[in-house]
């Protein structure tokens, strides 16, 4: 029984961050109130504070949740791959996938951060560095001038952009292909990097 309890408990917990993902994505956090959330999960206000403390423990815990396994199922992906332009392929497809698969709004819900208490603020920015991080040393294997290039982050940061946003229009039964989407995605990625100098400028 104990084991029916706790995979029940898990289940319940995990309806409820859905649910809270869904509205925060489409109404932002302040936009969200308990009770709506509750209604999403056919369940009581009570119920959701039996689970989670506050509104700030659940966009924590789904953040954190998401970048641990987004990061996990990225490194593996280049993991796989032995040339780096091969990596960043590896790269951007799981990242495509992912984000397609999840429809999260990454980008809003981050820009949510300031609720949450310093602490737990730096903690989600340090495991998203890690997805960054990822991808910087790959595009620094394709052009090892972008190691001590001033330019390196912002470069990075516009190639993980492409995909951050792909959830909002990719469909691939309406336009291209996965394979199609990732090899054009690499050919603008690795083509925006040949245009980057080493000078540092």
């Amino acid at each position: 029984m104990v084991g029916v309890r706790a995979k029940t408990y898990d289940d319940k917990r995990q309806l409820i961050l859905e649910r809270a993902t869904e509205l925060f994505a489409r109404h932002g956090f302040r936009g969200t109130s308990v009770s709506e959330i509750a209604e999403a999960c056919g369940a009581s206000k009570a119920l959701i504070y039996h689970y989670f403390g506050s509104k700030e423990e659940m966009l924590y815990e789904l953040l954190t949740g998401f970048i641990e396994m987004y990061h996990v199922r990225l490194e593996r992906a280049v993991k796989k791959a032995e040339k780096p332009t091969d990596q960043l392929r590896a790269y951007l497809r799981e990242s495509i996938v992912v984000l397609s698969k999840y429809r999260m709004n990454y980008a809003r819900l981050f820009s949510e951060l300031d609720v949450l208490p310093a602490k737990q603020r730096e903690e989600v920015r340090s495991a998203e560095r890690s997805i960054l991080e990822l991808l910087r040393s790959t595009l620094v294997a394709i052009n090892p001038a972008l190691a001590d290039n001033t330019k390196v982050t912002p470069v990075t940061l516009l190639a993980l952009g492409t995909m951050v946003w792909s959830y909002t229009w990719y469909d691939p039964a309406r336009a291209l292909s996965l394979d199609e989407l990732v090899e054009l995605t690499t050919r603008f990625v690795i083509g925006g990097l040949d245009g980057v100098t080493g000078d540092g400028k």
